[in-house]
């Protein structure tokens, strides 16, 4: 049976200015479709009674930092946090899929929030790598 790997994965991060520049190295990158269920529990039912809720989706990625880019990413990110920025700054996350049996497909995060965005320098002989953690209110599927 083929399945899909990583190397036929491929993420961008796009900011307001376009391609994110030197966030390519990219290691891992994960994401959640968040959606609640919500159970009542009613007289002269015999059972629960369920519902679900929509709540976007949330995600993470890890890469090591390759050049400079990376600093100017964590400014941008700050600014628009500070409201320094237009409103329409927005980022943006393309994740593209190429599947075994050829077909592709495309998850499009749009409108972007992050979180924490740490930096680690390990030792000596290790990487700077750092991560991102994101969410954001939809994504939409694009078949190729």
């Amino acid at each position: 049976m083929a399945r899909i790997k990583g190397q036929e994965v491929k993420v961008s991060f796009v900011g307001p200015l376009g391609v994110e520049e030197g966030l390519v190295d990219i290691q891992s990158f994960e994401f959640e479709q968040m959606t609640e269920t919500l159970q009542e529990d009613y007289l002269g039912q015999v059972a629960s009674q369920f519902d679900d809720i929509y709540s976007g989706y949330s995600g993470k990625a890890e890469f090591h930092v390759e050049t400079s880019q990376w600093l100017v990413f964590q400014e941008r990110v700050r600014e628009r946090a500070q409201r320094r920025t237009p409103a329409e700054a927005k980022f943006n996350i393309v994740c593209g899929f190429t599947f075994p049996d050829g077909r592709r497909a495309r998850m499009f995060f749009e409108d972007v929030f992050w979180g924490a965005l740490p930096t680690s320098v390990g030792s000596r002989k290790d990487y700077v790598s750092t991560s991102v953690e994101f969410k954001c209110s939809n994504a939409t599927t694009v078949p190729a």
